[in-house]
């Protein structure tokens, strides 16, 4: 069995990239095969064993993914509201 972890920056020292690290280790050393996916990958402040796999994302190819998406919803957003407002209106009017 295959188990990720998606964690924005492994590089940091707090309770989510400490915990995540722990349960990566105990879950390799019971045979899983683990990976952590993180942003920023360069080095972990907590030890990882070296059977678990860690990936980098660029973060800028996120970052314009991620705003080309909001701009998207939005848009979208804008467009069922202004949908429902008319049905509305034109309803009780």
């Amino acid at each position: 069995m295959k188990v990720a972890f998606f964690i924005d920056d492994i590089t940091k020292d707090g309770g989510t990239e400490r915990c995540t690290t722990v349960l990566s280790n105990l879950l390799n050393c019971s045979g899983l095969d683990v990976s952590i996916l993180s942003i920023n990958a360069k080095r972990s402040k907590y030890e990882i064993s070296p059977n678990v796999i860690v990936k980098m994302f660029n973060s800028q190819k996120i970052e314009n993914a991620v705003s080309r998406r909001m701009r998207t919803f939005k848009y979208l957003g804008y467009e069922i509201l202004r949908g429902v407002r008319r049905y509305y209106c034109s309803r009780y009017l």
